[in-house]
């Protein structure tokens, strides 16, 4: 992934924190993107730039130490010249070489709400190629995020 972060971990006991309290305590009890892994063997693949990430950061910082979300973190320069359209691919191809998800869920920040990307034929393509069930969800908290938008 060159000079990109592609960053996903497995699902591990985090224990208490400083205080003796469940980490993490009362945030599983909300679901937001949640919802888009309710259903075992499915993963989620976040496409943003790293200022994307605090949008919900933690919950996003849950999935991913359950294993269940893996970042793909670009910069300006593959936005503006479109080389972020291979390192979704290149992303995609090693979350589904590494991970075996049943379900591949791609979901962004702004900059997916902004750009006009054909991400339907994006998605059939890699679905095709990978023999996966690769989609890509419209919820963007730039404009508002919804959990049952389409995917």
């Amino acid at each position: 992934m060159g000079r990109h972060g592609l960053r996903h971990h497995g699902a591990e006991d985090h224990g208490t924190n400083r205080h003796g309290r469940e980490q993490h305590n009362g945030s599983r009890n909300r679901k937001g993107y949640r919802l888009l892994v309710e259903k075992p063997g499915t993963h989620l693949l976040f496409i943003g730039s790293r200022s994307c990430t605090r949008h919900k950061g933690t919950m996003k910082m849950e999935l991913q130490q359950e294993g269940k979300l893996t970042f793909l973190i670009l910069d300006d320069v593959d936005w503006i010249t479109g080389s972020y359209l291979n390192e979704i691919e290149e992303a995609v191809r090693l979350v589904v070489s590494e991970i075996h998800p049943e379900k591949l869920i791609l979901f962004g920040g702004c900059q997916i709400e902004l750009l006009s990307t054909d991400y339907a034929t994006l998605t059939k393509n890699l679905s095709e190629e990978l023999k996966t069930n690769i989609y890509f969800h419209k919820g963007c908290h730039f404009v508002g995020y919804d959990p049952y938008a389409t995917e």
